[in-house]
This record gives C-alpha cells, sequence and structure tokens, in this order.
C-alpha cells in the first residue's frame, strides 16, 4: 500500500508542478501528469528499461516539484491554493478512497481475457521486470500497445509479489483524472457543478456496463480490460482541449501526452486518436478566432497545431510498430484474419466494396445486421445506440439554445464533427467484421457491445463538455439544471440497474468462485513447482476458462502449444500412438518438465494413461490435483508423481 500511495503522490506533485512552472489549469494537470509519467515509463520499457524506470520517473516527478517550488517560492500559498480546484480535490479524495477501499478488500480478476492477456500481461512484467513483448509465455495478444501495462507496473514496482488490486488501483487513478478533467470548465465558485459534472464521469461506464439484470453486469472498477480505458481517456483528451482558454500552443501542449496516452492504451486508441485531433481541428477553426501556435496565426497556425496532434499520436503509433519488428519480428500492419489483410489493404478494400461495389453476400449481411444493431441492440441502461445518439443530440440542443455565441459555434462543430467520427468508427468495424473476425464473429456480431461503447462513452462525454461551456458562458441556470438533471437521472437508473451485488463495492467470494477454487489447488501444489519448471497444463471437461486462470496463476511456467493432431482413418491403435508420439516431440521440443493435471479426463485416460509409472491419472478427479516429472529415456518419456491427492 506504501508503494502505491507514493506513486500516487508522484503524480500528484507531478500535476503541481505542472501547476506551478507552466501555469496549467489546475483541473487538467493530474490527467496530463499520468500521461507524461506513464508515456516516459513506456519509452523506457520499450528499451528494456522497465525495472529503473520506474526510479527514473519518480525523480522526473520529483524534480520537477523541486523546479516548481523554487521557481514559485515567493507565492507558493497562492499557487497550492489555486492548484486545489474542484477537480482536483475530487481527485485526490477519490483515488485515496478507492486505495483504502481496495486494500481492505482485494478483489481478484475474474473476466475471461484477463487470463489471457490483460491480467496475465501485467503479472508476467512484474515477474520478469520487463515489458511482455521480450518473452514468450502463455498468453495471448502480446503485441497490444504498453501503456496499461505500464501504469499497472508502476504502482507495484516494490511490492514483493504480484498485487492484483493494484492493477485495479492504477486504473482508476487514470479514470479519476480523466474525470478531473471533465471539470475543468468551473472554478471552486462552482464547486457543485464540478461535482455534478465529476459524479457524470464517474457513472459514465456504468451506462454501458450495466443495462440488465441478467447479464453485462461488468465490474468496472476492478478490472484490467482496455475498453472503459479507451472510451475515458478519449473523453479525457478531449476535455483537455476544449476548455482550454488561451488560444494559442498553451491549448495544444496539454493534450499531446494525453493523445500518446491514448494511442498506446489499444490498437483502436490510434484512431480514436485522430477523431479527438479532427474535432479539436475544426473547433479551432470555427471557435478560435485568434488562435496562434507558436507564433503562426490564422488557419495555417490552427493546421501546424493539429499537424502537432498528428504527429504526436502517429509517432506513437509507429515507435510501436517498430518495437514490435525490432523485438518480436512482427510485422504490425498485418492484421491477418480469414482473409490475412494488412490494415491499408483492409481499409482500401473496404471503402472501396462499400461505396463502389460489388459486395459480397458476408459483406451485405454483415452491414446490414451492423445498421440493425445501432437501433435495437440494447447496448446500455438507457437502450440502444440510436437512443445513445438521440440523448447525445438533446445534450448538444441544450449547448447550443443555451450557450452564449461562441459556444453556439463550437457546440454545432462538435457535434457534426463527432458524428463524422462515429461513422468512421462504426465502419472500421464492420471492416474488421467482414474482413479479419472468424465467420462465427463476424455473422453474430460477436463482442459488438465491447468493440463500439468505448466511443459512446465518449461521445455522450462530449455532449457533457458542450452543456458545461454553456453553463460557463451562456445561460448558467438552465445549463446547469440540464446537468443536474441528467446526472439525476443516470444515478437513478444506476440505483436500480446496479443492485448491491453488481457494483465494485460488494468483491464477495461468490464474485470469484472460480478463482478462489484454482487458488486454493495452486496453494496445494505451489511448494512442488520449481522455479524453472515448463508445464504443460492438463484441465479436463474445461472451455478454457480454468487454463488460462491457470496459466495467470502460474504465469511464468506455463507454456502454450498448439497440440492438434490428425487422426482421421486411423485404428484406435494408431491413433493411441500417434497421440503419444506427437506430445513426445512437442514436449521435447519445448523443453517441458513437467505435467499438471487439474482433473482427468477420457482422452488423457485413454491415449496416455499406460504413461503414468507410479500414480494412475484417472485417480485426478474434481477436487483432486497432480503433479507429475516428465521423464526421458530411451527416446521416450513417462511421468512419475511429484504431488498429488485430494485438495479437501
Amino acid at each position: 500500500m506504501l508503494n502505491c500511495f507514493i506513486s500516487f503522490m508522484a503524480i500528484v506533485i507531478f500535476a503541481f508542478a505542472l501547476h506551478l512552472i507552466f501555469d496549467m489549469k489546475p483541473a487538467i494537470t493530474p490527467l496530463v501528469s499520468v500521461a507524461v509519467l506513464i508515456n516516459s515509463l513506456s519509452l523506457l520499457a520499450m528499451y528494456d528499461f522497465l525495472k529503473p524506470g520506474v526510479v527514473v520517473v519518480w525523480v522526473l516527478a520529483f524534480s520537477a516539484f523541486a523546479i516548481g517550488v523554487y521557481k514559485c517560492r515567493t507565492t507558493l500559498k497562492d499557487k497550492l491554493n489555486s492548484f486545489l480546484s474542484p477537480g482536483v480535490i475530487l481527485f485526490i479524495i477519490s483515488s485515496l478512497l478507492m486505495l483504502v477501499f481496495l486494500a481492505h478488500r482485494q478483489p481478484l480478476m475474474s473476466e475471461w481475457d484477463e487470463f489471457s492477456f490483460w491480467g496475465i500481461s501485467k503479472h508476467l512484467m512484474k515477474i520478469h521486470d520487463q515489458l511482455y513483448t521480450f518473452y514468450k509465455s502463455s498468453m495471448i495478444g502480446n503485441s497490444t500497445p504498453p501503456t496499461l501495462g505500464c501504469l499497472a507496473y508502476f504502482f507495484q514496482r516494490f511490492v514483493p509479489q504480484f498485487t492484483e488490486w493494484i492493477c485495479f488501483f492504477g486504473y482508476d487513478v487514470m479514470f479519476f483524472a480523466c474525470f478531473s478533467a471533465l471539470t475543468a470548465a468551473f472554478d471552486r465558485k462552482s464547486w457543485n457543478s464540478a461535482f455534478i459534472v465529476y459524479l457524470f464521469g464517474f457513472l459514465s461506464p456504468y451506462i454501458f456496463e450495466l443495462y440488465t439484470k441478467v447479464i453485462y453486469l461488468e465490474p468496472v472498477y476492478i478490472t484490467t480490460y482496455a475498453d472503459v480505458p479507451l472510451g475515458i481517456v478519449t473523453a479525457g483528451a478531449m476535455a483537455v482541449y476544449f476548455f482550454a482558454t488561451d488560444n494559442n500552443s498553451r491549448d495544444i501542449m496539454p493534450v499531446l501526452p494525453v493523445l500518446m496516452l491514448l494511442t498506446l492504451i489499444k490498437d483502436m486508441g490510434f484512431a480514436l486518436s485522430c477523431i479527438v485531433l479532427f474535432i479539436a481541428f475544426f473547433d479551432m477553426w470555427i471557435g478560435k478566432k485568434e488562435f496562434s501556435f507558436f507564433k503562426i496565426k490564422g488557419f495555417f497556425g490552427k493546421c501546424f497545431a493539429a499537424a502537432s496532434m498528428l504527429a504526436v499520436a502517429a509517432g506513437s503509433f509507429m515507435g510501436w510498430s517498430m518495437h514490435m519488428v525490432k523485438v518480436m519480428n512482427r510485422n504490425p500492419f498485418e492484421l491477418g484474419g480469414v482473409t490475412n489483410m494488412g490494415q491499408v489493404e483492409m481499409l482500401i478494400t473496404g471503402v472501396k466494396e462499400l461505396l463502389f461495389g460489388p459486395q459480397s453476400e458476408k459483406f451485405v449481411f454483415v452491414k446490414n445486421r451492423m445498421i440493425d444493431a445501432f437501433f435495437t441492440t440494447k447496448i446500455s441502461m438507457l437502450g440502444s445506440g440510436a437512443v445513445i445518439f438521440a440523448i447525445v443530440t438533446a445534450l448538444f440542443a441544450v449547448a447550443v439554445i443555451f450557450g452564449d455565441k461562441n459556444g453556439k459555434k463550437r457546440s454545432v462543430m462538435m457535434y457534426l464533427t463527432s458524428i463524422v467520427g462515429f461513422v468512421g468508427y462504426y465502419v472500421f468495424h464492420l471492416f474488421l467484421y467482414v474482413y479479419i473476425f472468424k465467420d462465427r464473429v463476424s455473422y453474430s456480431l460477436g463482442s459488438y457491445n465491447r468493440y463500439i461503447y468505448p466511443y459512446y462513452i465518449a461521445w455522450i462525454s462530449f455532449a457533457v463538455m458542450a452543456v458545461c461551456l454553456a453553463a460557463r458562458d451562456g445561460k448558467k441556470f438552465f445549463a446547469k439544471g440540464t446537468l443536474f438533471g441528467f446526472t439525476g437521472v443516470i444515478f437513478l437508473i444506476f440505483s436500480i440497474y446496479a443492485g448491491y451485488d453488481n457494483i465494485f463495492i460488494e468483491c464477495n467470494d461468490r464474485s470469484f468462485a472460480l478463482r478462489l477454487d484454482i487458488k486454493e489447488k495452486v496453494e496445494y501444489i505451489e511448494d512442488a513447482i520449481g522455479e524453472d519448471d515448463v508445464i504443460f497444463l492438463h484441465c479436463g471437461g474445461d472451455n478454457g476458462e480454468r487454463w488460462f486462470v491457470y496459466t495467470h496463476e502460474f504465469a511464468g511456467n506455463i507454456i502454450v502449444e498448439e497440440l492438434a493432431v490428425d487422426v482421421a482413418g486411423l485404428t484406435p491403435q494408431q491413433t493411441k500412438e500417434k497421440y503419444q508420439q506427437t506430445f513426445y516431440e512437442r514436449f521435447k521440443k519445448a523443453g517441458v518438465t513437467h505435467l499438471m493435471v487439474d482433473k482427468t479426463s477420457p482422452f488423457i485416460e485413454d491415449y496416455f494413461g499406460d504413461l503414468f509409472v507410479d500414480w494412475p491419472v484417472s485417480n485426478v478427479g474434481n477436487n483432486c490435483m497432480a503433479y507429475y516429472k516428465v521423464n526421458y529415456e530411451n527416446d521416450w518419456y513417462s511421468f512419475s508423481l511429484v504431488k498429488g491427492g485430494s485438495v479437501e
């Protein structure tokens, strides 16, 4: 907990340093601080300096603080007073409360993909003190950009062992920093409005995560998925720009590190960064007449400002791509999938087929499904995507009606450009479904909600920002009334839908039944496992989830091997010999030293039963566990028991 607190204080004091040195608007400093520090750590990690990188980042934060204090030593009290804006105060309080809560409850990862990548990647980074691209492991998706992994590592660098709740805390600090940025329109005199906007930010992911009492009840603040971060950081990046008032490069510079952070969250982060800069460019064009970028005025200044944003986003994306080429020998532009297309080829092919035809049967089917899904698929507690669009439209209408003259223009432009952004985002996912995803995913629009709702989170936040602008500069009473009313409705619906069992406060043993069951077996067997053991895991009757959880628990030992064997046309005896020979060759090649059996199955009993020399694998029932040594001798192998028995 102390390590978490020190890392958190590094973020806070660096935020204060940004205010002291650059006179940056206080409410946006927490997000800019998180972005600068985590981006710096990510860059160091890509050069294999992750372990010392945390110390370097801490030194950066505390050094900047010292410089800022020295620079403003005569006005330090006034600067501190101005820094403690409503957004900053809410950020600090909510982060500390979350730290105490998580340290007390110590929730566990429980979502499927956390054990295939999002959680296990952070576990492996802690074990190896390296970015996950530098070693072979049991996880999939190790080409995913690094900032979320580095964010989690930043908070547990000096913790003795990997601690899952610390990952959640790192995510939550980033979220709360984004919510602070949403309050940047309001000063201390409007603390109540700032609080309402912050509350909206806190509730916004729940709009798209809690919308029936049966399915999709997600632990928003205790998960390591990247979908919610994509949406919230997109909203935060826009807030950092949108509430700036200097009409010069000071409006642009703070958003640059946030765009880098967004780009390196997930592959789709680059697309969302481009949408942010697209909206920002047209906002500068229509709403900032006196804008200058490093003394370049007018249209060209705005073009250079947008170009700088694009350069940071594209540079971050290309930098990560170069890292993959160098370290993993992987072409980042090859998406693979059913058509084995690259990114550029997919975009060109998709645009041609969409606009000029002819459209394949699959393209037409998926396109129609996605159009229908926009109107009929319930994606939030408020309804379908069409309902969200209607709400966004209504909020922007309020901003236009009650905003001042300039605010009206900015709100209209933001509304129109955000629609263009949504269409582009939606069409891009159409191309992914048609050209990249497997047919069973494409035709069923698998994971549609997870892919699409990050934009909805950002979009509804954009609309709230426009209303905030009206509440600051226009007819304040009506605009603030809209903020209070809309947030109140969201809170009411949230209270009805969520229930105690379905929000992060719960975290009881029932929520983590599978994890606790496997942890019990892990505790039974772990003293028999050596640090250098290479384990092949068998989970009988499993759909894959238990296997992935085990790979998370023993992240440094379990290997992934594709062991499909063609036995078509063989007799039972030939099939058995083929399986045994193939597994022997794969085990030998991969250096497998041990076999772990969570539960037996007819497959392992029928085809490998005679290889178990002292404790039959048939003994490994539901509440049992067995750990066997793989003995290689005379060009063959056998399994001898190291430890096994009932776990109860």
